[in-house]
């Protein structure tokens, strides 16, 4: 049993999250009643994943811990009473990750991206522009199926979310520096974390609703809505 989660920020506390979602699945699949008989109940063996492809400089693969997050030290040789260890594999073409060896599709969506991001730089979204970032993705080969069918949605979906990125990444720092000018020495509890709640965060999870609701409308599956935007496939069928 595989728990994948795709980022473009890292989140130190996902040995945690995952914890709980691991909890919650096992609720589901399993009989508690079965959990006071005597005989050993057998569950899948869970592994935890992260495929992270920021802008902001990330090794090419990291381990986070859960026993990372314990408050107090441990004694020399003991060992932790509970451990959860997230793999999280950095998908940009430039790391060279060794993921992007075994997986060909994961290896053109992160070229996708790139290609993307070169464009999102220097470009506002056109028709034009459309056409070109699928006419490069055909050149290379990178998802042609895919592009072929979604193509057009898939781009401006993407140039949309490339834009929510930097909207957080200057509600930021906005909140960063009016938390310093009220004298606040910590900064980042006063108002870096407070602007990021307060209004990227809202705004931009209203922006991917109205995302998900035009491809929904469009006829995209659920699934590839969500996992483009980030809602859940239950989020999206009530849109």
């Amino acid at each position: 049993m595989v728990l994948v989660e795709h980022q473009s920020s890292i989140n130190e506390n996902m040995p945690l999250r995952d914890l709980m979602y691991i909890s919650t699945v096992l609720k589901r699949m399993i009989d508690t009643t079965r959990l006071y008989r005597e005989k050993r109940l057998m569950i899948p063996r869970p592994s935890f994943v992260v495929l992270y492809n920021g802008t902001k400089d990330f090794p090419a693969y990291r381990e986070l811990r859960l026993s990372d997050s314990f408050l107090g030290e441990k004694e020399k040789d003991e060992e932790d009473a509970l451990q959860l260890i997230v793999k999280v594999y950095n998908i940009n073409t430039e790391k060279n990750s060794e993921i992007l060896g075994r997986c060909e599709t994961l290896r053109q969506y992160s070229r996708f991206v790139e290609i993307m991001r070169s464009y999102r730089e220097d470009s506002e979204l056109t028709n034009d522009v459309i056409v070109e970032v699928l006419d490069q993705c055909k050149k290379e080969g990178i998802l042609t199926e895919f592009l072929d069918k979604y193509g057009t949605e898939i781009v401006e979906m993407l140039f949309k979310e490339l834009t929510r990125e930097e909207d957080l990444e200057i509600s930021r720092l906005d909140g960063y520096e009016e938390g310093e000018r009220a004298g606040f020495t910590k900064g980042e509890r006063a108002g870096f974390t407070k602007g990021e709640r307060t209004g990227a965060e809202r705004g931009a999870k209203q922006k991917q609703c109205e995302i998900a609701k035009n491809f929904k409308k469009s006829g995209i599956p659920i699934d590839v809505i969500a996992k483009n935007t980030g809602l859940s496939e239950k989020e999206i069928a009530g849109l």
